[in-house]
């Protein structure tokens, strides 16, 4: 009898980790199937940006575009786009265009929605206890010096879709709560919805190319 109990015991802590890791890919898998029917998606987001412990967040409306690798953000006085590697965004509080080539963890912060491309390759991924409406996924970076500490994904229960996410990062431990309100299938647009330069804006807008 000792050595059934042993054996079951046994391949239950084999089994166990595949499982697990089965689950959280059926979550993920179900997210991407539900997006890739759209040819564009509109996502409406409230991101609340807390620097170290503190308990008083900035809180920003987002609109969020995408469509095939491309994105469109308009948040505050803020419009950036990211297409082919290539990230330009204007302020225009100081009527400025920035052009970089970010990292991945950079565009994390602008597209919350990124991990779902990224999954395994960059991140080990876990599953936490559910939530009463959300599964819940912890992200945890794959490279030791990332400046994300991880991320944790609520995927809706009913819909299957990212709900919220809460990103944390930096030395000081920064957090960054994004609540999913609203993702609708909408046109695709045309390849210039995804491109800015000087000229779409007021006379005197400076171009700083940070590449």
């Amino acid at each position: 009898m000792n050595k059934i109990i042993y054996n079951l015991t046994l391949l239950l802590t084999v089994a166990a980790p595949c499982l697990l890791r089965a689950q959280s890919n059926n979550i993920l898998d179900r997210a991407r199937t539900e997006l890739s029917f759209h040819a564009a998606t509109r996502v409406e987001l409230q991101s609340t940006y807390f620097e170290g412990k503190a308990e008083q967040g900035e809180r920003t409306e987002a609109t969020l575009h995408l469509q095939e690798g491309q994105f469109r953000l308009t948040y505050g006085v803020i419009t950036a786009v990211f297409s082919r590697g290539v990230l330009t965004y204007h302020d225009a509080s100081s009527n400025t265009l920035y052009i970089s080539e970010p990292t991945e963890e950079e565009l994390l912060q602008l597209n919350p929605l990124l991990f779902l491309s990224s999954g395994h390759k960059h991140y080990k991924i876990s599953e936490l206890p559910q939530t009463k409406l959300n599964h819940v996924l912890l992200f945890t970076p794959r490279s030791s010096g990332s400046q994300i500490k991880d991320i944790q994904v609520g995927f809706s229960r009913i819909t299957g879709l990212p709900a919220e996410v809460i990103i944390l990062s930096g030395e000081n431990v920064s957090r960054l709560e994004v609540k999913i309100k609203k993702i609708d299938a909408v046109a695709k647009q045309a390849a210039e919805y995804f491109r800015l330069n000087k000229g779409m804006f007021a006379p005197g807008c400076e171009v700083v190319d940070l590449r």
